[in-house]
């Protein structure tokens, strides 16, 4: 109960609205389908309109390409707007600035930079407050509930520091989370047994070598019927099948500190710092339950240059998504 309070009583002085977005998405999670879909539409225009007016990219994209902002009223109309990709971001880091920039509140933030590239970005006060009320609401679909003890594996990036020790641990003790970085896992981790309630590892197993340490690891830190949530890139992905078919290497998959064997050759990242274990969505699986977990959750998500729709049904029929998701119960 302590750890709920201050938990709430800090995100609330940071963000004001927090536990009204949070309300406001776990109330969604009820909504009909129509009804989000009407909501989402109704923030995409806004949103359109803002770029339109705000953002010199997109103003003259839209002129390039002879589009005003209510030609894009509905989810289905984005397909007027060309992919943006991060290699148009950096050739344009100028013109994504708003010409409003100095009347927000807003945080200069990085990507993991997993590839080797890491990609700067804003990020507004009013994005993270509904940014942090999606995440924890989404941990909630694994039973996780506000203030519960939880341990995070990420890039340093993505674990930020304050650079005083002291406001850190302060920070730690009032979230109720510990930190590991994922640059060396192969280590035994510094905390007793059955210290945690969730431990959530995104995209980190397969920057490892040794996969059967870190689960088990994470297995003995976990409290009986802890809940580990896990995120990996599929080597069984239907883009890899193809490469793998005409003799190529994945680019999933970086088994040299040099670009070798790789249909596309500019591949992004430093393989010295890539991917070394890399599974198969059913592989995983496997390996999680060999390590004494029940699968709680087995999805494998997103498929390259796919409409969402059918993705998500070619996923579920035949595992052929980007990345591989696994909820599963110590």
């Amino acid at each position: 109960m302590l750890h709920k309070s201050l938990f709430i009583l800090a995100h609330t002085l940071k963000y004001r609205d927090f536990m009204e977005c949070y309300k406001f998405v776990k109330k969604n999670e009820y909504e009909s389908y129509e009804n989000l879909k009407r909501y989402q539409e109704e923030k995409l225009q806004r949103l359109i309109q803002f770029s339109y007016d705000k953002v010199p990219y997109y103003h003259k994209l839209f002129k390039s390409l002879n589009l005003k902002p209510e030609d894009i009223r509905s989810i289905e109309d984005l397909q007027k707007l060309p992919i943006l990709t991060k290699e148009i971001i950096r050739n344009n880091q100028k013109d994504f600035i708003p010409l409003d920039l100095k009347d927000q509140k807003y945080a200069n933030r990085s990507t993991a930079g997993s590839t080797g590239h890491p990609l700067q970005y804003r990020n507004s006060n009013d994005d993270k407050s509904l940014g942090f009320a999606i995440l924890y609401a989404n941990w909630g679909y694994a039973g996780y509930e506000l203030g519960d003890k939880v341990a995070i594996i990420a890039g340093s990036s993505l674990i930020p520091s304050t650079g005083s020790k002291l406001i850190d641990n302060i920070k730690t003790f009032v979230m109720n989370t510990k930190n590991f970085s994922a640059f060396d896992l192969n280590e035994k981790f510094p905390f007793k047994d059955k210290t945690f309630d969730y431990i959530i590892a995104n995209q980190v197993i397969e920057h490892l070598y040794f996969t059967d340490h870190f689960i088990e690891e994470i297995h003995r830190l976990l409290k009986t019927g802890g809940v580990v949530i896990l995120s990996s890139t599929n080597l069984a992905a239907i883009h890899s099948r193809i490469i793998l078919l005409l003799g190529y290497m994945p680019n999933s998959l970086h088994p040299s500190r040099n670009i070798v064997g790789t249909l596309i050759k500019k591949q992004g990242g430093n393989p010295l710092y890539g991917h070394k274990s890399v599974f198969t969505g059913k592989a995983l699986k496997q390996f999680v339950k060999v390590h004494k977990f029940k699968i709680l959750l087995y999805e494998t998500q997103s498929i390259i240059l796919t409409p969402d729709f059918l993705s998500k049904i070619l996923c579920k029929v035949f595992d052929w998504g980007t990345h591989v998701n696994i909820v599963a119960k110590k």
